[in-house]
């Protein structure tokens, strides 16, 4: 998750193709309480 912060994406996909079939896994970053809207003027 903290390379969608990082990256400043809100929808990321993690692909495993090591295990014995392929294992994926869709990822949402969602904006916490703390966080102020990017709009946001102060």
């Amino acid at each position: 998750m903290i390379y969608l912060a990082v990256s400043k994406l809100e929808l990321g996909l993690l692909v495993n193709f090591g295990g014995p079939s392929l294992e994926w896994k869709r990822l949402v970053l969602t904006r916490t309480r703390h966080e102020p809207p990017e709009n946001l003027t102060l």
